[in-house]
């Protein structure tokens, strides 16, 4: 015991000293069952428009703002925008090679307080910026595959996607484009061309940064200086970035490890999907340090004591799904998936009743307002 507490002390004083705390996921790979009403006040569902011309398929990144709903199908590469009631409002953007055309749109991201919507052009390096009416506006090129985005003060910080030709990680740009800063690896190491997506996500007005080279967490201020935030230890199943890349013919070498996907957190609370023999996620409280993986049966997400609705899960996604409201936790509901008569009397089923959604609908949206 006092061995035990000596080793404790020691970790915590390590871990004050390099700045990093350590996220202990390796020890919450088993489901825990819990209701999402101690977690969440609420939830709220919201049925998008289904029409010709706003189908939405299987993957899409899904951006909820104050006004509107923005969604980036992949398969058609386009850009959805409906109303906060799923009303579909208009189509952003055209692909094609001409003037205001992207080629293809990787991820998006949305500006409220300008209402501009970015279209990352990825493997151009092109960032195409329009209107939420759809007007296009400008174009930003900037030296790297950028496939993440988010705003720093004034600016904008973009990520980098193929680490396999550049050493250069990321870079801040001007509303107008202005290359401000930018930085490189200087590792002297070379990657080969990776399925896995670095990522960005902001927490009580800082912006944290993940690389999938390895598993930390930095927080980056407006010179692009980075500090280890958080180190998630995986045990066993953590993927080395050297000998598991995704190389072209070979495959991805990742079998028996552990892969993070995009990362949200609100206030104190991190959520964080994970692939391990199946799609779960795990909530990380900061405060408290505790951390656990919802799930049932085998299935991840909440039980849903508020609406008797399916589990509440956080999607394990290359693409964003996300909301921009404080305190809220965006998901959506595959319709395909719904049988109305696997539920009791709730909220939830009356909410299939009132809009008659079936298989082919367009997926739902769920929003969870945390407490």
């Amino acid at each position: 015991m006092k061995h035990s507490f000596l080793m404790t002390m020691c970790l915590f004083y390590v871990c004050s000293i390099f700045g990093q705390e350590t996220i202990p996921l390796k020890h919450a790979l088993s489901l825990t069952e819990c209701k999402v009403s101690e977690y969440a006040s609420s939830i709220e569902y919201i049925p998008l428009e289904t029409t010709d011309d706003c189908l939405i398929g299987d993957e899409f990144s899904l951006i909820v703002a104050s006004q509107d709903i923005f969604v980036h199908e992949f398969g058609d590469q386009k850009i959805y925008r409906f109303d906060r009631n799923g009303k579909y409002l208009n189509t952003i953007g055209k692909k094609g090679q001409g003037p205001g055309e992207y080629v293809s749109i990787y991820s998006i991201y949305v500006d409220e307080s300008t209402r501009e919507c970015f279209l990352l052009d990825t493997f151009s390096g092109n960032v195409h910026v329009y209107d939420y009416d759809g007007t296009y506006k400008r174009k930003i090129h900037v030296p790297i595959a950028p496939c993440r985005m988010t705003k720093m003060g004034n600016n904008y910080v973009m990520v980098q996607y193929l680490l396999d030709v550049s050493t250069c990680e990321m870079v801040l740009v001007t509303p107008e484009g202005k290359l401000l800063k930018e930085y490189s690896r200087n590792d002297g190491k070379k990657y080969g061309f990776s399925i896995f997506l670095p990522f960005l996500f902001t927490s009580n007005d800082a912006v944290y940064y993940k690389s999938h080279l390895s598993e930390y967490i930095y927080s980056i201020d407006e010179k692009l200086k980075r500090k280890k935030a958080y180190w998630i230890d995986l045990g066993k199943k953590q993927i080395n970035a050297e000998e598991d890349q995704y190389r072209l013919g070979k495959g991805s070498m990742t079998q028996g490890k552990l892969v993070i996907s995009t990362i949200s957190a609100h206030e104190n609370l991190m959520f964080i999907p994970y692939a391990d023999k199946g799609r779960f996620f795990a909530v990380y409280n900061t405060i408290s340090k505790k951390i656990f993986s919802p799930g049932v049966d085998g299935k991840a997400g909440f039980i849903d004591d508020l609406t008797q609705g399916p589990l509440v899960d956080v999607p394990y996604s290359l693409y964003l799904i996300t909301s921009l409201q404080k305190n809220q936790l965006a998901t959506y509901i595959y319709m395909a998936d719904i049988d109305i008569n696997d539920y009791s009397d709730g909220e939830f089923k009356q909410f299939l009743k009132k809009h008659k959604l079936d298989e082919f609908s367009n997926p739902v949206v769920r929003l969870v307002n945390l407490k």
